[in-house]
């Protein structure tokens, strides 16, 4: 029987993840043996003392917490959980962020394709005030720019994949990914020089130049709260988004890392302009 964790970061988030824990028992099932790890990434001391209250009283069976004394950030944070799981067996590892809700068992179908790294569709709103639902089958990179771009769509549009046993991309959402064991073992964890962004499209890039696949499956959804844990569009989201690029480009794109570094300086410089401009017309 194949043994499956589930490890969850958290970092001051209780009420995201605990909504995210109440959900997690529609994955179970008879064919797999599934854990679940929540990794506390230095959270206060009033978010932990809540989220080791509903852990002790929560009936879901296997679900342990794990405390790292700080904010490791996502990468660093994830791997305590990863390092975990391969420790004690695991031959699949899925990473699933705090502020996605389980509609229903995409797991099965992810464990039965047995891809390298694998990912449901993920669904989430468009806009905070708008209540119609986009969803995202997975992600490329613009080798040029060193920028990520996903392939989005509306139901109607998601509708036409179905036929399809799988689609393959680039790469997959952090925030609910599938990864076999020997991924890990070919070409390591995530890596750490990422704090936050980036680290999903590099973990998913570096295994496809190892030869695995990266796919979606079109049968199966998850929601996705998004910027659960950060601001999408905070000071400082922006910032380690950029970061993140920078580090991407460096490692990724070889001699094109020139346009990258070009593009995202320009990016970069936008960004500034705009935010200088906003808050002058604000004042």
């Amino acid at each position: 029987m194949k043994k499956i964790y589930i490890v969850i970061l958290n970092y001051n988030g209780f009420a995201d993840t605990r909504q995210c824990l109440e959900t997690i028992f529609q994955l179970e099932d008879k064919s797999y043996q599934l854990s679940t790890l929540v990794i506390d990434n230095g959270s206060s001391i009033e978010e932990l003392a809540m989220l080791k209250n509903f852990i002790k009283k929560y009936y879901l069976a296997n679900l342990r917490l794990i405390e790292n004394k700080k904010n490791l950030g996502f990468a660093k944070g994830n791997n305590v959980g990863i390092r975990y799981a391969l420790n004690h067996g695991a031959d699949f590892v899925l990473l699933l962020n705090n502020d996605t809700k389980i509609q229903m068992n995409f797991l099965k179908n992810l464990i039965a394709l047995d891809m390298p790294i694998s990912s449901p569709i993920v669904k989430f709103r468009e806009f905070k005030e708008h209540p119609k639902f986009i969803f995202d089958l997975g992600g490329f990179v613009n080798w040029w720019t060193g920028r990520t771009y996903h392939l989005n769509a509306y139901r109607e549009t998601v509708d036409k994949y179905k036929s399809k046993k799988y689609l393959e991309v680039e790469y997959v959402a952090g925030c609910c990914m599938l990864i076999r064991r020997d991924v890990f073992e070919k070409i390591g964890l995530l890596d750490e020089k990422y704090f936050i962004y980036f680290e999903d499209v590099d973990f998913c890039i570096t295994a496809k130049k190892k030869g695995f696949k990266v796919v979606v499956d079109p049968q199966g959804f998850i929601y996705h709260k998004l910027g659960g844990s950060m601001d999408r569009w905070s000071s400082r989201a922006i910032y380690r988004n950029l970061l993140g690029n920078f580090i991407f480009i460096s490692k990724h794109l070889g001699w094109r890392r020139f346009t990258g570094y070009a593009y995202l300086l320009t990016l970069t410089g936008k960004i500034l302009f705009d935010r200088i401009r906003g808050h002058s017309h604000a004042s």
